[in-house]
């Protein structure tokens, strides 16, 4: 793993490699200095995750959102932790926030998707997994390969 000299783009490498307490270690230190920082609120909640700390990573995507609210990876990393609340619905209220800002990234189209079945609402549901399929990153982000904030 690459050590860069930002800390929170260090953090991030923590978080995507499941070194979930260094990276929100290195969080809580920079956000005690640096409070207004969105992506690094964004980052925190997906350690929280990490962490099986969802009610916390919901209030850390809050402030991240409130901060950014054009920012998708926030509002993504806020219905992972409502799905690990096991949420059946603000996930996928969620999730609608992303396509407008991300242009179809495929974890937020399968958030979606996910959002729709829970409600029940399978055509819709069967519609937007095709077009989460037809994605260019599709593949790699339901294989886990890809590479988000």
């Amino acid at each position: 793993m690459e050590i860069t000299e930002d800390v929170v783009d260090q953090a991030r490498e923590f978080v995507l490699c499941g070194q979930f307490a260094r990276g929100r270690a290195l969080l809580d230190d920079h956000l005690g200095e640096h409070p207004d920082d969105a992506r690094a609120w964004h980052l925190l909640a997906g350690a929280l995750i990490g962490l099986g700390r969802s009610r916390d990573a919901v209030g850390a995507a809050d402030r991240s959102v409130s901060l950014d609210p054009d920012d998708p990876v926030a509002y993504r990393m806020r219905a992972i932790a409502r799905v690990a609340l096991r949420d059946r619905v603000r996930p996928h209220e969620d999730a609608r926030q992303g396509p407008a800002r991300d242009h179809g990234n495929a974890g937020t189209l399968a958030l979606l998707t996910w959002g729709l079945l829970m409600t029940e609402r399978v055509p819709a549901a069967r519609n937007l997994a095709r077009r989460s399929i037809r994605t260019r990153t599709a593949v790699k982000g339901l294989l886990g390969t890809g590479s988000g904030g």
